[in-house]
């Protein structure tokens, strides 16, 4: 018997009207291909992984083993925590903290919200702590990826903020994503120093390194005393090839406070490399008169004279070169 296309209609709206009553009780669906773009500080899961995050490619970025990267993770185990500053409407790009606390609490503290909103910067932190070493690499991609589907973000603003012996290894692994590094206290990686073996045995790739050491990477070291320690890091460091390391030693009390943040987030956001796409060759008077710049606003006014005096050396008639010596002059007369 044929049935009226009234009646088929009719069934088909019945049949809607109960799914969508039942729908709090359907299982959960997948991950849609756009999120809803939320402000203000919120919890969330993801389900779908970076294309970056699989784990043939962990191994092959971090330079790893699979033992020491460790298991490969269900992405919707790994909750973050999330803050999206209140003005973010789409029409401007903002960037991207990634926040990896191993060693500590994963909360976006209440008190430095005001230093994102002000700099435009929405912040994301993982909430699962001592992560292995790919898990670790992995969700920080997947923070950015996600993120990148939901809200219009400035590729050239892209950080990673840590704490502890397990984040520098993230960040030199990532730097075709992250375009600058917060790692604070110990970060001695695959290097090895004066009375100090290696932490791992693993190193990223050489494109892996060649694309972080063009970056900045901030140092936010315990102010113990320790300052060789330091020094012979970030001496390392430039050894690898890294063009822009700061030393900024960080009190224990002082760490996510506003004033230490906003230092932080200055110091990183300080050198801005060129895009890969350009074909215009860095201005390096530019450049150094910047970083000068950065470590007299970051408290370290003997890597500041560095940069200054070498500018002037190499380019004694450039427009920046007075700005230098004028700064020099500053710094000399303190």
């Amino acid at each position: 018997m044929k049935i009226p296309a009234c009646r088929v209609l009719g069934i088909l709206l019945i049949c809607w009207f109960v799914a969508r009553a039942l729908g709090d009780e359907s299982p959960a669906t997948t991950q849609p291909a756009t999120l809803p773009a939320k402000t203000g500080a919120f919890e969330i899961t993801f389900s779908q992984r970076s294309p970056l995050s699989e784990y043939s490619k962990l191994l092959e970025r971090t330079g790893a083993s699979k033992d020491e990267l460790g298991p490969d993770y269900n992405l919707a185990d790994e909750p973050f925590a999330a803050y999206v500053p209140p003005d973010y409407d789409g029409k401007t790009p903002f960037g991207i903290v990634v926040q990896s606390f191993q060693d500590g609490s994963p909360d976006i503290y209440e008190p430095c919200r005001p230093v994102l909103d002000e700099h435009h910067l929405i912040m994301i932190a993982t909430k699962r702590d001592h992560l292995p070493f790919g898990a670790n690499t992995g969700v920080c991609l997947d923070a950015v990826y996600n993120l990148r589907k939901s809200y219009n973000i400035d590729p050239s603003r892209v950080y990673l903020l840590g704490l502890s012996k397990y984040i520098e290894p993230v960040g030199l692994s990532t730097g075709d994503v992250f375009t600058g590094g917060i790692y604070v206290w110990w970060c001695d990686y695959y290097r090895g120093i004066p009375n100090n073996p290696p932490l791992v045995k693993y190193k990223p790739s050489p494109a892996m390194l060649r694309l972080a050491n063009v970056h900045m990477q901030v140092l936010g070291f315990n102010d113990d005393g320790q300052t060789w320690f330091h020094n012979a890091i970030a001496g390392a460091m430039t050894n690898d090839g890294f063009d822009n390391v700061v030393v900024a030693p960080v009190g224990h009390d002082d760490i996510l406070t506003p004033a230490w943040f906003e230092k932080m987030l200055k110091l990183v956001e300080s050198v801005k490399p060129p895009r890969p796409t350009t074909t215009t060759p860095p201005n390096e008077p530019a450049q150094l008169l910047r970083l000068a710049q950065a470590y007299i606003d970051g408290g370290l006014p003997d890597r500041a004279r560095d940069k200054l005096n070498l500018l002037i050396q190499k380019y004694p008639n450039d427009p920046a070169a007075a700005k230098a010596r004028e700064l020099l002059g500053q710094l000399n007369s303190q």
